[in-house]
C-alpha cells in the first residue's frame, strides 16, 4: 500500500472522527496527555505499510531506558499531530522519524546547594542553568503548574515531585543523540566502568564558590521537537546523594520500651557529655544510611575516633589505641577483649584504605567481608554510644593499667 493511501486514511479521520480520536478522560489530570483512540479500520490501513508493521514489537531505546513500541504509539503521535498541525505535516513527521537513524534525549540533574542566573555550557554539550531555562516542555509545564496549583501532580510527572519539597536551584542538561533507534530484544547493559561527566560535574561544582551541590531529582526523555514526545515513556530518579534515608529499620515494641531508660538517661546528661557525642551520633546516622562501602566506612570511622579518642592527641598509634579502648569498653569479661580489639582494628583499616585508597578492598579483602564487618560495626558503634550514656560520662583512658583493670572488674 502506498503512503498517498495512509495519507488519505488519516485526513478522513481527522475529517469526520475528530472528537472521537481524542478525548480527556473524566478522571484525567490537567497535565496528563490526551487519551487518543486508533480505531481498528485505521490500524489495519497503517500495519499494510512495512516500514510501521516492521516497527510492531520493537523496543525503543532512550539511552538511559528502553521502553515497549508498537504500533499504537507510533499511531497516537500521527493522530495528535495530525490534529494540531495537519495530515500531510503530520505524515512528513512520522517517516521523517523512522528514517533517522538515533533518537534526541534529553538528561536532567535537578540541583540543590547551588544558584545560577544565567545558562553556561560547563563542557562539551553539557550545560549548567537555572531550573526555568532547562529546555524541557515537561519540566516547563509541571513548574507552571506548581505554581499555580497545591494539587497534587499527575502520575506521568511523579519524577518531578519527590516525598518532600525540594528547592533546586540549578540544573545541568545534556541532548544526546542515541544509538541505535531501536532493538529487537532487551540488549545485555554493561556496568558502568567511570560516573558519567554530568554527574561528575556535579560532584566537582563543590569546589565553585564552594557549594554543596545535591542532585535532588533527575530525568530522561526525548528531546523537544521529537515525533514521539509524551508518548513513550521516561526515566527518572532519586538524588544520587549517599546519605539519603532508603529503607526503614523495624524495631520491636519490647526493643523501644528497653531502650527508654537510655533516652532519659541521655537527657539527664551535661551539656558538655552532650556536645562530645554530637558528633559520633551524626556520623554513625550518616554511616546506617550509606549504600556505599567506602563511605560507610569512612563515617564509621569518624564517628569511632570521635567517640574513643575525643581529641586524645598522645603519640601512640591511632589504631592501637582505638582498638584497646573499645575492647575495654565493651568486653563483658576478660575473655572478649582480644577478639574485640580485632575487630575495632579492622574496621579502623577500612577506614584508612577507603581515606587512602579509595577502595575498602585495597588489601585483599572481598567486599562481602567488608560489608558484613562494617554492618557489625555500626552495631558495635551504637552498643559503645549506649555503654557511655548508660555510665553518664566517658571514661578516663589515660589512667594507669591497674586503674583500668579495676574498672574492668568493676564492670563484671
Amino acid at each position: 500500500m502506498s503512503r498517498a493511501t495512509l495519507l488519505h486514511a488519516l485526513k478522513h479521520l481527522v475529517t469526520t472522527q475528530r472528537d472521537f480520536v481524542r478525548s480527556t478522560l473524566p478522571w484525567a489530570h490537567a497535565l496528563e496527555a490526551p487519551h487518543i483512540h486508533i480505531p481498528e479500520w485505521f490500524l489495519q490501513v497503517a500495519l499494510e505499510q512495512p516500514e510501521i508493521a516492521e516497527l510492531e514489537g520493537y523496543l525503543f531505546n532512550q539511552g538511559n531506558s528502553v521502553h515497549s513500541l508498537g504500533a499504537s504509539f507510533i499511531l497516537s503521535a500521527l493522530i495528535a499531530k495530525a490534529l494540531d498541525e495537519g495530515a500531510d505535516v503530520a505524515i512528513a513527521s512520522m517517516y521523517d522519524f523512522i528514517d533517522i537513524d538515533c533518537n534526541r534525549c534529553i538528561e536532567v540533574l535537578l540541583l540543590e546547594g547551588i544558584h545560577v542566573v544565567e545558562t553556561t555550557e560547563v563542557a562539551d554539550g553539557i550545560f549548567l542553568c537555572p531550573v526555568s531555562a532547562v529546555p524541557s516542555s515537561t519540566l516547563r509545564s509541571y513548574l507552571t503548574y506548581v505554581a499555580e496549583n497545591t494539587e497534587r501532580p499527575p502520575l506521568s510527572m511523579a519524577h518531578l515531585l519527590h516525598e518532600e519539597k525540594r528547592n533546586p536551584g540549578a540544573a545541568l542538561f545534556q541532548i544526546r543523540e542515541v544509538e541505535p533507534k531501536f532493538y529487537r530484544e532487551m540488549p545485555q547493559f554493561p556496568l558502568m566502568a567511570d560516573i558519567p561527566p554530568i554527574h561528575d560535574i556535579a560532584n566537582v561544582l563543590a569546589i565553585l564558590g564552594p557549594t554543596s551541590p545535591l542532585t535532588c531529582k533527575s530525568f530522561s526523555e526525548l528531546a523537544d521537537g521529537e515525533f514521539l514526545k509524551g508518548f513513550v515513556g521516561f526515566s527518572w530518579g532519586t538524588h544520587r546523594e549517599e546519605t539519603r534515608v532508603y529503607k526503614n529499620v523495624s524495631v520491636t515494641s519490647n526493643e523501644i520500651k528497653n531502650f527508654v531508660p537510655v533516652i532519659r538517661r541521655y537527657l539527664a546528661l551535661s551539656t558538655e557529655m552532650k556536645l562530645r557525642l554530637r558528633v559520633p551520633l551524626h556520623r554513625l546516622n550518616e554511616a546506617v544510611r550509606h549504600g556505599k562501602l567506602e563511605d560507610r566506612a569512612l563515617d564509621l570511622g569518624i564517628a569511632l575516633e570521635s567517640l574513643l579518642l575525643g581529641g586524645d592527641l598522645g603519640k601512640e598509634k591511632i589504631t592501637s589505641r582505638l582498638k584497646r579502648r573499645g575492647g575495654l569498653l565493651l568486653a563483658a569479661e576478660k575473655s572478649q577483649i582480644a577478639a574485640l580489639e580485632q575487630k575495632f582494628s579492622e574496621l579502623y583499616d577500612f577506614r584508612s584504605r577507603a581515606a587512602h585508597d579509595g577502595d575498602v578492598t585495597a588489601k585483599g579483602a572481598s567486599r562481602e567481608h567488608v560489608e558484613t564487618a562494617l554492618i557489625e560495626g555500626l552495631s558495635l558503634c551504637a552498643a559503645a554510644i549506649r555503654k557511655i550514656i548508660e555510665r553518664g560520662s566517658f571514661p578516663e583512658w589515660n589512667r594507669s593499667k591497674p586503674a583500668r583493670r579495676r574498672l574492668r572488674d568493676n564492670k563484671r
